[in-house]
């Protein structure tokens, strides 16, 4: 894949923009980490880059949509995102372009209603584990 990008950068430059996000002044590639990749390694100065702010349910939609089948994720922080993105689509639709079934989307916003805190550790005096 990269052999292949190197040859259509090469010869025609950067066609398609990188997919970003902004935090802090810094930047993460939702999608394009290939693409960085050969383009870093063929010294390129900049990148053409579209930024989302993922503010908009369109944003974090197209966040998970891009970057949910490539990278591991918090599935806390993904149950946020869906529980957000119910707010503003049904299931039904969000599902058409997830790799979930809707059922598994409805029940998303249920991990953020569960109580973690009956699977703490408790702590453990080391003394009665001596001999």
């Amino acid at each position: 894949v990269k052999e292949k990008l190197k040859f259509l950068f090469m010869n025609y430059g950067q066609l398609i923009p990188l997919v970003v996000t902004t935090s802090d002044d810094t930047y993460k590639i939702i999608d394009g980490n290939i693409r960085f990749e050969v383009m870093k390694e063929l010294n390129y100065p900049r990148a053409l880059c579209n930024v989302l702010t993922l503010k908009s349910p369109d944003d974090i939609r197209l966040q998970i949509e891009l970057n949910e089948v490539h990278h591991e994720i918090n599935m806390l922080e993904f149950a946020k995102k869906i529980t957000f993105l119910l707010q503003h689509f049904p299931a039904k639709e969000l599902q058409k372009t997830m790799p979930y079934f809707e059922k598994e989307i409805e029940q998303y916003p249920d991990l953020l209603n569960f109580d973690w805190k009956q699977y703490e550790e408790e702590s453990i005096n080391q003394e009665e584990f001596l001999f």
